[in-house]
C-alpha cells in the first residue's frame, strides 16, 4: 500500500516564507517611493508614475511632478521688492525728507509714514501742493516695481483732539478723507492700477505715540502707505 506523505514531509519553501517575500517587496516598493519624492528629480517621477499607470489612465492626473515652492520666483520677488524699498530710500534722502517721511520694511511689506502735516493742512483733507510733487516720485517707484506688489493700503490717522466741521463732524471723516483723497490722486493723476489700492480711516484709535504730549499727538497725526509684496498675506 502506497504510504501517505505527511505534512511535515512534504518538499518546498514552508507557507510562511510567502508572506514574509510579499513583505520584504512592500517595504522595497515603499523606500523606492520615498527616495523618488524627497529626490524631487522630474524624471524619476515621471517614469515611477508612468509605471503605475501603465497607459490606463490610472494616476495619470498627478504625471507631472509635486507642486513645491518656486524658489527662484520668491527669490527674484524678493529682489524686485528690495529695489523698490532701495529706490524709495535714495528718494527721501537725495530730497532731505528723512524727518518728515519715515520708511520701514518687512519681508513681505515696505511702509511708508508721512509724518503730521506732510501731505496736509492742519483739519484739511485736500493735498498740499509740495505733496503732489512727493506723491508723483513715489508712485512712479510704484510702477517702476509694479509686478512686486501685491497692494497698496493708505491709511489715514489723527490725534486725540476732537473735530467738528460741517466736512468733517469727527476724526473718522478725517482720516478717511485724507486716505482717499491720496488714493484718488495715485488712480486718477498717476494711472496707478485701481486694483492694487485701498484706504481706510483709524482716526485717533491707533495711536504710535502718547496723544497727552504735543510731540505724541504730532506722531500721530500722519498717514501711512503699507505696500504688501506679491505672494504675500495682506
Amino acid at each position: 500500500m502506497r504510504r501517505k506523505v505527511r505534512q511535515s514531509e512534504k518538499k518546498g519553501a514552508p507557507a510562511w516564507m510567502n508572506t514574509y517575500g510579499d513583505m520584504v517587496t512592500l517595504l522595497l516598493t515603499f523606500f523606492v517611493l520615498l527616495y523618488s519624492f524627497s529626490s524631487v528629480d522630474t524624471g524619476k517621477w515621471q517614469s515611477l508614475v508612468n509605471s503605475f499607470s501603465g497607459g490606463t489612465g490610472v494616476l495619470e492626473d498627478v504625471a507631472t511632478t509635486p507642486k513645491q515652492v518656486d524658489y527662484e520666483a520668491l527669490h527674484s520677488q524678493l529682489q524686485e521688492f528690495q529695489k523698490l524699498f532701495e529706490q524709495l530710500e535714495e528718494y527721501i534722502e537725495q530730497n532731505g525728507l528723512g524727518s518728515r517721511v519715515e520708511l520701514a520694511k518687512t519681508d513681505n511689506e515696505i511702509q511708508i509714514r508721512f509724518v503730521d502735516n506732510v501731505l496736509f493742512d492742519p483739519g484739511e483733507a485736500k493735498l498740499k501742493p509740495e505733496a503732489i510733487e512727493i506723491l508723483s516720485k513715489i508712485t512712479l517707484a510704484f510702477q517702476s516695481y509694479n509686478n512686486s506688489i501685491e497692494m497698496v493700503r493708505i491709511e489715514g490717522h489723527t490725534d486725540n483732539v476732537a473735530i467738528n466741521t460741517a466736512e468733517f463732524p469727527s476724526n473718522w471723516e478725517l482720516s478717511a478723507a485724507r486716505a482717499v483723497e491720496a488714493l484718488r490722486f495715485l488712480i486718477e493723476n498717476q494711472n496707478f492700477n485701481s486694483s492694487k489700492v485701498s484706504a481706510v480711516g483709524y482716526g485717533e484709535y491707533h495711536p504710535i505715540a502718547d496723544n497727552n504730549t504735543d510731540y505724541g499727538r504730532a506722531k500721530n497725526r500722519r498717514v501711512d502707505f503699507v505696500i504688501a509684496r506679491t505672494g504675500s498675506d495682506y
